[in-house]
This record gives C-alpha cells, sequence and structure tokens, in this order.
C-alpha cells in the first residue's frame, strides 16, 4: 500500500507530510467496537519516558492496532504504523476535527471504547521532520521518522465522527463521543 508523501512547507511547515484515509474492518461480521487511545509524554517510573501517542485498535479480544502514531523514540518501536490487512484506502472524505465530540488534553492516557458497525473510516495526518524510512512487517506498512504534528479521526461508515486525537510535540488531545465509553 503506498502512501501520499507531501511536502508539507507549502502549509507553512517544514517537512514531509503522509495523509491516508482507510476503511478498516473491526470485526468480520456483525456488530464491532474500536478502542483509541492517546497520551501526552510522560515520565515511566520503570521504562524511562513515554513519547506522546495516539493510536487506534479493533475492539476484539486484545484489539489489533489499526494505525498508530509516537512522537518520540520508543525503544522498538516504529513511529508510524498501519495494518494494511485490515485497512485499506478509501475515498471518502473524513474530516480531522473534534465538531461533536468532547475532551481536550491528554494530561494522563485517555481511552475509550466505542461500539460500531463492522467497518470504520479511519483518517491519518502526519507531518514528519523529514522523509521517513517505510518497511514492511506484515501486516505492518511502519515508517520510521520524527513526527512533528499528527491528526487521526475516526468515523463510521455513516460519517458520525467517534474518535479524534492530535499529537503536537509532547502534547496529545483526545476527543470522543458521548456513546464511548
Amino acid at each position: 500500500m503506498g502512501f501520499a508523501l507531501r511536502d508539507a512547507s507549502a502549509s507553512g511547515v517544514a517537512g514531509v507530510t503522509i495523509d491516508r484515509t482507510l476503511a478498516c474492518t473491526v470485526l468480520p461480521a456483525g456488530v464491532g467496537a474500536v478502542k483509541a487511545a492517546a497520551s501526552s509524554k510522560s515520565a515511566g517510573p520503570f521504562s524511562g519516558p513515554s513519547p506522546a501517542m495516539a493510536s487506534v485498535a479493533t475492539g476484539n479480544g486484545d484489539g489489533e492496532a489499526l494505525a498508530e502514531v509516537h512522537a518520540g523514540k520508543f525503544p522498538g518501536s516504529p513511529n508510524l504504523s498501519i495494518d494494511v490487512n485490515i485497512c485499506h484506502r478509501a475515498k471518502t472524505r473524513v474530516p480531522l476535527t473534534a465538531r461533536g465530540l468532547s475532551g481536550g488534553p491528554a494530561t494522563l492516557p485517555m481511552k475509550a471504547t466505542c461500539l460500531t458497525a463492522r467497518q470504520i473510516l479511519v483518517h491519518l495526518r502526519a507531518v514528519m521532520a523529514s522523509k521517513p524510512r517505510w518497511t514492511s512487517k506484515p501486516p505492518l506498512q511502519i515508517a520510521y521518522g520524527t513526527p512533528l504534528s499528527a491528526g487521526i479521526a475516526v468515523r463510521t461508515l455513516k460519517q458520525k465522527p467517534l474518535v479524534y486525537m492530535t499529537i503536537k510535540g509532547d502534547t496529545a488531545r483526545f476527543y470522543s463521543a458521548a456513546s464511548c465509553f
């Protein structure tokens, strides 16, 4: 799966933009769930600091990561990953906005589970400091680089907003629908 890369300098931000809208299957049949999480940079008492991050996963069992962004160096982890077995390109426009959702800064880790139909739309946009190094580790397409900012919007196929998360530097913001728990 290829990714749209473009120079972000036209938007006033130096770097390369990764912009992808995906249709992801969260459950092969019936009603599914999606889990979202975001957290700002924190100091871990045993493992050292954790970078700001935002992720969306299936709500099945332990969940399978659909899309994830880490803003800093995290040993052994890529800065951006997408599951290409569960998600594929979508032409549907998904706005990157918190409109209709409630939330704010994720000073502590924030999580939500949203019940949904078996497919969702995910819009991932990340501005990287420079062109990332891409690699494939099935089922993931992963990028190593330094995200300057990122946004992830999750909606139903009928465009009902479920979750919106952003990362800028060490700070994450998290917004979810009232129907999520």
